[in-house]
Parts: structure tokens; sequence; C-alpha cells
């Protein structure tokens, strides 16, 4: 594997854990970082010799990705991954390999249930503690759509958040 496909992967690991959190837009441009720079022409540790400008010439990377890239391969390790993987002791990507589980159940399953592994997983379910969840995750979303909806809610622009217009443009 190159380095350019490890540091993609440490970077898509990481956009895992922030979307376990809820966080609801660094995931999206860490990917698109990761995508970018397994893509690249050039091998990252060539670009992270000429520092984090050279770095900064990879579409999708900024400042931030650029300093943690340049971390990765001067140290062998990004120590904000290393706390997020403190933070979240979970084996996400066992976990997402099951059907319907992407990051954000996961981390709705760790904080909720403690589950942190497949074995986990299987014995809530068993227990029908699962089904509980989802049903307790799925009232919250409900509420916290009914609340965007809200005719006290600033609008954006010139129209309101309702269903027939999320499905045309306003």
């Amino acid at each position: 594997m190159s380095l350019n496909a490890e540091v993609a992967a440490l970077l898509d690991e990481y956009a895992d854990l922030l979307d376990a959190q809820g966080d609801e837009h660094r995931p999206r441009a860490y990917r698109r970082a990761a995508d970018n720079v397994r893509a690249y022409h050039e091998p990252i540790e060539e670009l992270a010799a000429d520092g984090p400008d050279a770095v900064d010439d990879i579409e999708g990377v900024g400042e931030a990705i650029a300093g943690k890239l340049i971390e990765y391969v001067e140290t062998g390790e990004i120590e904000e991954l290393e706390a997020e993987r403190a933070n979240m002791p979970v084996d996400m990507a066992a976990l997402t390999s099951v059907e319907g589980v992407g990051p954000r159940t996961v981390g709705d399953l760790y904080r909720e249930l403690g589950v942190t592994t497949l074995d986990e997983l299987e014995a809530a379910a068993r227990e029908g503690r699962i089904r509980e969840l989802t049903a307790t995750v799925r009232r919250a979303r409900r509420t916290s759509w009914r609340t965007s909806r809200s005719p006290d809610r600033p609008r954006s622009g010139n129209c309101w958040a309702t269903p027939a217009r999320l499905r045309r443009r306003c």
C-alpha cells in the first residue's frame, strides 16, 4: 500500500469518527481530501518534504488537513486521530460492515449501549436493546426535524424548510 493510500485511509477513519460524534460538515471535507490524496499523482512524502504549501496543492486539502498529513509523514501518527480513537474506542470498520449501520449509528450504539464490537452488537440485538435505541433515536431525529420546520425558526433566503420545498428549489 502506498503512503498516499495509507494516509487517505486514516483521513477516512477520522471522518467516520467525526461523523459518529454528530459533526455535520468536517467529515465531508476529510472524505473529499482522502479521495484526492488517494488519487494524487505524486507521493505525499515528497509534498510533505516541500512543506504545507505544497500539500495544500492537493484539491480539498486546506491548512488543517495539510498539517495532519505532514504530522503523519514525520511522526507516523496523527495526534487528533489518536485522541478521537481514545474518545470513541469502537471497531468502526467491523461495525459499519453491517448493512444499515453507518458511522452515526455506531456513535449512537456506543453512547447509548456501550457497543464497541460486533459481538457486543450481536448481544445487544438478541436482548432487544437495539430496537429500543432505534425507536428513541428516531423520535429524537423526528423532533429535531419538526423543530427545524418551526415558524419561529429564521428562514434561509425567502423559503421555509418544508417537505414540499425540500423536493424543489425555492
